[in-house]
């Protein structure tokens, strides 16, 4: 199932939560849609979490230094205690605005 992604703390950070089955969920943003399969290095969030009892869960609490305002993608995955993460949801998009991050509604 894809991850919930929800405004957290007045829109200024980014809660992304869901199931997993791996020892870690990875949780990566990207600046174009298709960068995660032509330039997996572009991406501008790149973390690893604990998968707990079969859950996940992040705040994006603020943004790396430099991202400006506009568009980004999303993706999920799950990694295991080594080697590379799959990816696993869709990319879903959101937006930043000054201080606030704001999930895309479809």
């Amino acid at each position: 199932s894809p991850p919930d992604v929800r405004a957290t703390d007045g829109g200024r950070g980014l809660l992304v939560s869901g199931t997993c089955s791996d020892v870690y969920a990875t949780i990566l943003a990207f600046r174009k849609p298709e960068d995660y399969i032509k330039d997996p290095r572009a991406f501008i969030v790149n973390v690893a979490v604990p998968c707990f009892q079969g859950n996940f869960s992040y705040n994006l609490e603020e943004m790396p230094v430099g991202v400006q305002d506009g568009e980004y993608y999303l993706i999920t995955g799950r990694q295991g205690a080594t080697g590379s993460w799959i990816p696993v949801s869709a990319v879903l998009p959101f937006t930043v605005r000054g201080i606030e991050i704001e999930p895309e509604r479809r």
